[in-house]
């Protein structure tokens, strides 16, 4: 029963933090659901708060952060994603490549900061109000990436990401986890775990 509530208490929230429904939408279908004892996304469908696809898009799908870099889009999953922060002071370490920015202090953790435009683009950070720090999972420990401007937290379909297709710039091959199409944009989905690694094509 234990099981049951958490895997319906993840359904909720994916739809959530798509923009599908509100807090409201599954506080009212929880509600329900105590009383009829149905599967919650067969209460979601029934009041009208999503539409049967919508659900099984949620199921089947994917959670992802998509926010932009020198004008290219970027995501990486939410499941391997922390926190956005808004942009804060970072201490620079010396003798680093050029793409680790220096660290942030997060609750009493050191996080480095990489900037993926000097990693992808060869280029120097430029911060402005709309940067965010994506502080997300690397091989187990904190990472924080620097971004552009965070467009949305999207639900994609499975059948919307070719896993197998390679990223749109070519430094980003090496990080790449593959492609999610987007009506007419293409999005590179970002692998957390390879972002660390010091061999990258630009540091050659």
């Amino acid at each position: 029963m234990a099981e049951i509530k958490k895997q319906q208490k993840s359904l909720g929230d994916l739809l959530i933090n798509a923009g599908i429904i509100t807090n409201e939408n599954l506080n009212a279908a929880l509600f329900e659901q105590k009383r009829t004892g149905a599967p919650i996304g067969k209460i979601l469908v029934r009041m009208g708060f999503v539409s049967e696809s919508e659900v099984l898009n949620a199921l089947q799908g994917m959670l992802a952060v998509v926010f932009e870099v020198s004008g290219e889009l970027f995501a990486v999953e939410v499941i391997y994603t922390r926190e956005i922060l808004n942009y804060k002071r970072i201490t620079p370490v010396p003798s680093m490549p050029a793409y680790v920015l220096g660290m942030i202090t997060l609750r009493d953790s050191v996080v480095p900061v990489l900037s993926l435009g000097a990693r992808f683009f060869n280029r120097r950070e430029m911060f402005t109000e709309d940067t965010k720090i994506l502080v997300v999972e690397s091989n187990g420990e904190p990472v924080g990436l620097i971004a552009d401007n965070v467009r949305s937290v999207r639900n994609f379909n499975s059948a919307d990401i070719d896993r197998q297709a390679g990223a749109k710039n070519s430094a980003a091959q090496k990080y790449s986890a593959g492609i999610i199409k987007d009506n007419n944009e293409l999005i590179t989905l970002l692998n957390t775990d390879e972002i660390t690694s010091p061999d990258g094509p630009r540091d050659q």
